[in-house]
């Protein structure tokens, strides 16, 4: 078994909860925190994430993961979640790990939205892995909907797809029209603002808007973008639960211990 240590963290009343995966054998003096993907992607991408955080834990790394205010186990409705918050809980799980850990060096992790705003938090870091990142929030938006018709395409009654821009649900999960509102305007080559000495960028998908993206965030870190194709073995939302290949548990953490100390 795993050596975790599940705990809250954060202020009395925006209480986060953080599961942190104590590192095997040798420690390094390197924290990694797993930044999850929004709301509608949660369920789907535990598992992922939990295959990432001990495959890295077991190469001696520090890592954290955790859930967003007003999702998973943290404090908050399930429709009071928002960018700015979500990014604020990306800086506080930082500060958490460092507590954790003592580990001097830090490295984020995000998933689809998460790597976006993890992209957005003004960190100092070793590492910055943007794994299938959301370019821009209207095409995230597009996204969801989509899978929200296909999810539910066999069933008799199928729940209501609410307009765009209005309160309702979307995955069986709220989808509140002030989240959108602030979606419709996230571009990540817009917010990007971490400082980190090496960025990498894994795409399950070769599509031209990565490409492009490569070379935005070259231009936006100042250095050369580690790019890392590695098609999906099965389709992610054709599944309740998100496995990850061997392979891309062993890109993401070369990136990190090709470079760790």
């Amino acid at each position: 078994m795993d050596p975790i240590e599940p705990h809250f963290f954060g202020s009395s009343d925006r209480r986060l909860f953080g599961v942190y995966h104590v590192p095997e054998g040798r420690f390094r003096s390197h924290g990694v925190v797993l930044c999850p993907p929004g709301p509608q992607r949660y369920m789907r991408s535990h598992m992922a994430l939990r295959q990432v955080a001990m495959t890295l834990a077991r190469r001696g790394f520090h890592v954290l993961r955790f859930d967003y205010y007003g999702t998973g186990d943290s404090a908050g409705a399930s429709d009071e979640g928002n960018l700015s918050e979500w990014k604020a809980n990306i800086v506080s799980a930082a500060d958490d790990l460092r507590e954790c850990s003592g580990a001097r060096r830090l490295s984020l992790i995000g998933f689809r939205l998460g790597a976006t705003l993890a992209a957005a938090v003004p960190l100092d870091l070793a590492d910055l892995i943007l794994w299938d990142p959301v370019v821009t929030g209207g095409e995230y938006i597009r996204e969801l909907r989509s899978l929200h018709r296909r999810q539910f395409a066999g069933v008799l009654f199928p729940p209501r797809l609410p307009r765009p821009g209005v309160d309702g649900d979307v995955l069986g999960l709220p989808f509140p029209a002030q989240l959108q509102t602030e979606l419709e305007t996230l571009d990540l080559r817009q917010v990007f603002a971490a400082r980190p000495d090496h960025v990498a960028l894994v795409v399950s998908d070769g599509r031209q808007d990565y490409t492009r993206l490569r070379t935005d965030l070259e231009r936006l870190s100042g250095g050369a973008v580690d790019f890392r194709h590695l098609p999906a073995e099965v389709e992610a939302d054709q599944q309740e639960a998100m496995l990850v290949s061997t392979t891309l548990l062993e890109s993401i953490a070369s990136v990190l211990t090709r470079r760790a100390s």
